[in-house]
């Protein structure tokens, strides 16, 4: 099975974020809050990877990248992932 193409935005909060993906539909894959911590920044880059597939591509999008979202962007960068930032 091919895998999925997916963009997932994070509205980045202070002890939490949110997070929703899209397909290449525009069909809302998932939205949750994910707490501000590496085990549950870590827990949805790996349930992230597995709804796109092995050979699926996830575009990561973040609204800020200081402050509360050091962490999330430390580590979507340390496992070599395309981010988008804006703000």
């Amino acid at each position: 099975m091919a895998g999925k193409k997916l963009w997932v935005g994070i509205d980045v909060g202070k002890s939490a974020h949110h997070a929703c993906a899209v397909d290449e539909h525009g069909k809302i894959v998932f939205s949750r809050k994910v707490n501000n911590s590496q085990a549950a920044i870590e827990d949805l880059i790996t349930r992230t990877a597995a709804k796109a597939g092995h050979s699926g591509q996830v575009v990561w999008a973040v609204d800020m990248t200081s402050g509360s979202a050091a962490l999330l962007v430390a580590l979507l960068v340390k496992g070599g992932l395309t981010v988008i930032t804006f703000g």
